[in-house]
């Protein structure tokens, strides 16, 4: 009844109280209705960074009906001038194991990217290949893994740590599963690097629960114990 009110008496402040609203709940750690007031009031450029801050916590810890949902009421006009939004839907048909459509998605930001004509396409480039590592991890396909890591990583920005994570998470899972420990030691090493703080707990988790099964698997039972610990 409010809402409708507000809607009737005070139309034009409906959009600037949904922004308020956004921002104060995103101040609060209240990431669900940040979001949506972020839409509701047409603010594309808070959407995003929302969008961007919460996908890693959002993905690890599997709320991909949410995420859906997310990218679902972004309006189609946004998606060609924000790459991030096809990205992160490449993201989630990933970790949802629709590899074909997550390889359609990570090409069509591709051919957005470049028909755009931005000077400098590096970083978002990356961000894409990142994907096309993961996608080739699945595929145990570690040879085009590698090649796809080693562009990605080159052009990364060091604060990037979503599509780092993306990376080296990858490419230890696959190395560990084809009995590559070394390498699968440095993978999960380097990516300690970029997981902190409570949106990667759960991949940190995963992590040293990773690097204890390597060492298990090679006889090494003390310093197994210290990494479950």
């Amino acid at each position: 009844f409010l809402r409708e009110a507000l809607q009737r008496r005070y139309p034009d402040h409906v959009g600037e109280l949904h922004r308020r609203a956004a921002r104060w709940h995103l101040a609060h750690d209240l990431p669900e209705p940040a979001f949506r007031h972020a839409v509701d009031g047409q603010d594309v450029d808070l959407a995003i960074r929302i969008l961007e801050t919460y996908v890693q916590a959002k993905l690890m810890g599997g709320e991909f009906k949410l995420l859906q949902q997310w990218l679902d009421a972004i309006p189609p006009a946004w998606v060609a001038d924000h790459p991030i939004i096809g990205l992160v839907r490449a993201g989630l048909l990933l970790f949802t194991g629709q590899l074909d459509a997550c390889v359609r998605c990570a090409e069509a930001v591709e051919q957005r990217l470049r028909a755009a004509g931005e000077e400098d396409l590096s970083p978002r480039l990356a961000q894409v290949n990142a994907i096309r590592c993961s996608i080739a991890c699945f595929q145990d396909d570690l040879e085009r893994a590698e090649h796809y890591a080693d562009q990605a990583v080159q052009d990364l920005p060091d604060g990037d740590r979503f599509f780092h994570a993306i990376i080296y998470g990858s490419l230890g899972d696959t190395y560990r599963r084809v009995g590559q420990w070394e390498k699968a030691k440095h993978a999960y090493l380097k990516l300690l690097d970029f997981v902190d703080g409570p949106t990667f707990r759960l991949q940190s988790a995963h992590l040293y629960g990773a690097l204890a099964d390597l060492y298990l698997r090679q006889g090494h039972l003390r310093q197994a114990d210290r990494y479950w610990r």
